[in-house]
């Protein structure tokens, strides 16, 4: 991936030295991360030797950052219950190490640990804000309805000047609607259990101890569940996830409104996985992706003109999903849109 991409919830998460101690952080990562999936199923050094050193070389600069950072920070202040503070960042942050210093972690595992936290905090987020982007501006009729709804998301801060809120936003019926449907289509994780006790499941029996995996995919597809008239499942569609209601007003009148609603659906949702094991940072991600999003379109004046190849040749088909992803985590997408735009006061 390129490697310019900034990594701005690494600094809401864990503060600003992790850039300021490592300069090089940000293309080491996003050169990391093209191996990560294949990383995972801990192929020996020989079969994958650049993945290997992308790793370590990420995992080093954690355990870098972590050994500062743990040495600067006073754990018997009272700054160590602060909102944030800027060695470790948020309490989330702080909670990690924490947890790795009661079970005796090395400095190299908690490397190793926070270098899992930025993989997730960033690939995922990333990826589903580009979806975000390129299923609104493929779409005249849904990005002119999604810059009103940003439109109307926008507040006067102290200096009387005028900025997004990110609440608004997050609970913007439109907004979260497209942000549910972007992560519907495009995000593709296996979730993994292991059997406590045997279990038959679809009239095969699986002993204690088996390994099950279910495919959020194939939940999120599915016709039954997701389909709507004249807009099936397999489709795009940023207002699957709305409902009109009717409201009387003081004067006796009835108008409608929409709503944002998961209805019974929300068993069929596995972005994030489920259970327990749920990825705790799916609100900062929510919020992320319609903000960024959200700035985007207000900011610039943005107007589509076509699709690309990965080799940068012009394309008639949309771009689809990168399914070397499968089962890991947001699928990016395998190509570009052409876009021509300009900042707007």
């Amino acid at each position: 991936m390129p490697s310019y991409r900034p990594l701005g919830s690494n600094t809401a998460i864990t503060g600003p030295r992790l850039i300021e101690i490592n300069p090089d952080f940000i293309g080491a990562f996003w050169k990391y991360q093209i191996y990560a999936e294949k990383l995972a199923f801990g192929m020996p050094e020989w079969m994958n030797a650049d993945g290997i050193r992308a790793r370590e070389t990420v995992r080093a600069m954690c355990e870098k950052w972590y050994q500062v950072s743990d040495e600067r920070f006073d754990w018997g202040a009272e700054m160590s219950d602060v909102a944030f503070e800027e060695n470790f960042g948020s309490r989330l942050s702080r909670e990690l190490c924490r947890w790795g210093k009661r079970f005796d972690f090395s400095s190299e595992s908690m490397g190793s640990l926070y270098c899992l936290l930025f993989f997730g905090l960033n690939s995922n987020m990333i990826f589903m804000t580009i979806w975000y982007l390129i299923e609104v501006l493929k779409n005249p009729d849904l990005l002119c309805s999604a810059k009103e709804a940003m439109a109307s998301c926008f507040v006067e801060d102290d200096s009387g000047s005028q900025k997004l809120d990110p609440q608004k936003l997050a609970s913007n019926p439109l907004l979260q609607s497209i942000y549910i449907e972007v992560l519907r289509m495009h995000v593709s994780i296996n979730i993994t259990r292991t059997l406590k006790d045997p279990a038959v499941i679809g009239g095969y029996p699986l002993a204690a101890g088996a390994v099950i995996q279910a495919p959020s995919h194939v939940a999120h597809l599915d016709e039954e569940t997701w389909g709507s008239d004249g807009h099936p499942a397999s489709e795009f569609w940023g207002e699957r996830h709305l409902k009109t209601t009717e409201a009387v007003g003081s004067d006796g009148k009835r108008t409608e409104k929409k709503e944002f609603s998961l209805g019974n659906r929300s068993g069929s949702f596995l972005p994030y996985g489920g259970g327990v094991d749920i990825c705790p940072g799916r609100h900062l991600a929510k919020t992320q992706i319609i903000l960024a999003s959200a700035m985007f379109l207000t900011k610039f004046d943005i107007k589509f003109l076509g699709w690309v190849n990965p080799d940068g040749s012009p394309s008639k088909l949309p771009v689809g999903d990168d399914y070397s992803y499968a089962g890991a985590h947001a699928l990016p997408p395998a190509g570009d849109m052409k876009l021509k735009w300009r900042r707007v006061a």
